[in-house]
């Protein structure tokens, strides 16, 4: 399929393109199942500085019209932050 390589593969939710990360970029390539399987040259949907999860699990999703995508970006900050909101509850319902 890429002969740069690639990790994380995830099919489009029509099946018809296979997608994947190399690097920062994210990538796509049309793919055929009949009457062999063929799969056309990656191009670039696009790049910015999204995390990778190195243990190889998936590190976004693929929305379930193929357009759209949920990634994750690298913090900016030098140090991780945590927020803890306390007394925190979901309004409860009157009585």
């Amino acid at each position: 399929m890429s002969s740069e390589g690639g990790v994380s593969p995830a099919w489009s939710p029509d099946g018809k393109e296979l997608f994947f990360r190399n690097g920062s970029r994210m990538m796509v390539a049309d793919v055929k199942s009949s009457p062999a399987f063929s799969a056309g040259a990656p191009r670039v949907l696009f790049e910015g500085p999204f995390a990778v999860d190195l243990a190889g699990d998936i590190d976004y999703d693929v929305a379930p019209d193929g357009k759209h995508f949920l990634m994750m970006l690298v913090a900016r900050a030098s140090q991780p932050r945590l927020r803890v909101h306390t007394q925190w509850a979901p309004e409860a319902p009157a009585r």
